[in-house]
């Protein structure tokens, strides 16, 4: 996971230019360019970075409210920036296609809407201390949004969790008491009331530990196939209740919360001091 990490905080070799969408917006003459390595073939792409910014707004289930489409489109172009100036993750390339590790994106097919916010903002960029910042965005948060340190084990300023407007998604699982403990790798004798959890001040999954092992949140959400490390356990005579809320890791921008903050009036920019509060918009 830190690997996923990284390849956010984070040309030459021969590429493989894809056309350029120049019709789409005005005044790319001195738009750069990223390396992006095509994880299937392993070959390295050269894309102008805005069409960059819209192909990942087109794979993602993004809010229908302009402002907040315009805030997605600031941190995506900000995190390309940020793993452009930093050591890769991807030999020669800043990054790569693969939604498990960095983002996925399309290449065609532009929706006039994503077109709209990437152009209306081309060029602004979140920056910490004069250089582009690594702006992250998930899904839904819950009440409160996630630290990078509380994920990653990382400390990092201007990812620090903040006081959400949404209660997040929210989805119930039940697990028999024995299916739980297989699933997790911890041995059947061990009862699920002798397993310690251990919360961040978020309201996340940091740890569970018995007495001969343990697990990290993000390994129990695998494992068990929840949207989020942000739940909790009610544990019953025969069967184990969990309460999930939110989807994704909740460290920096909630999709569904940015939503929110637009249906409220907030114009982009406040939506992006919301979430990165610690961080400037430049041009």
């Amino acid at each position: 996971m830190k690997n996923y990490l990284l390849c956010f905080f984070v040309l030459a070799a021969a590429v493989v230019l894809l056309p350029r969408a120049s019709a789409l917006l005005p005044d790319r003459e001195e738009e750069p360019f990223l390396g992006v390595l095509d994880a299937e073939s392993g070959e390295i792409f050269s894309l102008p970075l805005e069409d960059y910014v819209i192909g990942v707004m087109e794979t993602l289930s993004l809010p229908p409210e302009t402002e907040a489409r315009k805030a997605i489109a600031v941190a995506i172009r900000s995190r390309a920036l940020y793993c452009k100036e930093h050591t890769p993750v991807h030999k020669n390339a800043a990054l790569c296609n693969d939604p498990a590790c960095c983002l996925g994106f399309a290449t065609a097919e532009f929706s006039p809407e994503n077109v709209s916010a990437a152009a209306e903002t081309a060029g602004q960029v979140l920056t910490y201390q004069g250089r582009p910042a690594a702006a992250l965005f998930h899904e839904s948060a819950g009440k409160y949004t996630a630290s990078a340190f509380s994920v990653y084990g990382v400390e990092v300023p201007y990812l620090q969790g903040v006081k959400n407007l949404e209660e997040g998604v929210t989805e119930a699982f039940t697990f028999s008491r024995e299916k739980l403990l297989s699933l997790l790798g911890i041995p059947s004798r061990i009862p699920p009331e002798d397993l310690f959890w251990g919360y961040d001040r978020f309201g996340r999954v940091q740890v569970l530990e018995w007495e001969s092992g343990s697990l990290t949140g993000e390994q129990v959400q695998s494992l068990l196939g929840l949207p989020s490390t942000c739940f909790t356990l009610s544990l019953g005579v025969e069967k184990v209740h969990i309460l999930c809320h939110g989807r994704g890791n909740g460290v920096g921008l909630s999709l569904n919360g940015a939503s929110i903050l637009a249906r409220e009036g907030k114009d982009y920019t406040e939506i992006l001091a919301f979430y990165f509060p610690k961080l400037s918009l430049e041009t």
